[in-house]
């Protein structure tokens, strides 16, 4: 393949596109793009691979739409992202919850950035969790030897139960307590999420 040249990749790391594309500045351009592609899109559940979908902005829309999307981009910038985003607020953050909806299935190299996430988080004492896991990611998880090292009792099918499940941390077999003297009042979940509401 032939190497994306360094301007690229830093203008791409300079910017949340997931951000951009939803704010005030672009969300003309996202509900243009999603009028566009819905009415060009046959009819029925299909297999989309989502290229250069950077943080998966328009792959959690069409996952929402019941298309199985795989999203490549890259700029492989997702690890230091999620990391980012969860040591930044400190000894704020006891649980890091990675929203999948519009991940259907993973490769080797998602595979090894989540198993670097697990075990950074881990090693800042923070709970690395999944939420709206689906049957296919699932067995790919499983596969990669992912569930025994996160442990499958912190995959949750909604994000209420994850929420449930941090304020129940501690009480039972079911979570783990940090060990920060923070209650439960002054810490909460950080949630990074794929800009899509949860479903009613």
């Amino acid at each position: 393949m032939t190497e994306l040249p360094r301007e690229i990749i830093e203008h791409y790391r300079s910017i949340d596109e997931g951000a951009r594309l939803t704010g005030a500045v672009g969300r003309l351009e996202f509900l243009r793009t999603q009028e566009i592609v819905r009415r060009h899109l046959p009819a029925g559940s299909l297999r989309v691979l989502d290229i250069g979908g950077a943080t998966g902005v328009h792959a959690a829309w069409l996952a929402a739409d019941g298309h199985r999307v795989a999203l490549f981009d890259i700029v492989d910038d997702f690890r230091r992202r999620t990391l980012g985003a969860a040591l930044a607020a400190g000894e704020q953050v006891e649980w890091f919850v990675l929203y999948t909806e519009a991940n259907v299935e993973i490769d080797i190299t998602a595979a090894d950035a989540l198993r670097e996430i697990c075990v950074e988080l881990r090693r800042h004492g923070i709970t690395f969790a999944l939420a709206r896991v689906k049957q296919e990611l699932r067995e790919d998880l499983a596969a990669a030897g992912l569930l025994e090292l996160m442990g499958a009792g912190y995959l949750y099918p909604t994000l209420p139960s994850v929420v449930e499940a941090f304020r129940r941390r501690g009480k039972s077999g079911t979570g783990k307590e940090r060990k920060s003297g923070m209650n439960d009042v002054q810490s909460t979940p950080a949630v990074l999420e794929q800009d899509q509401e949860e479903p009613s």
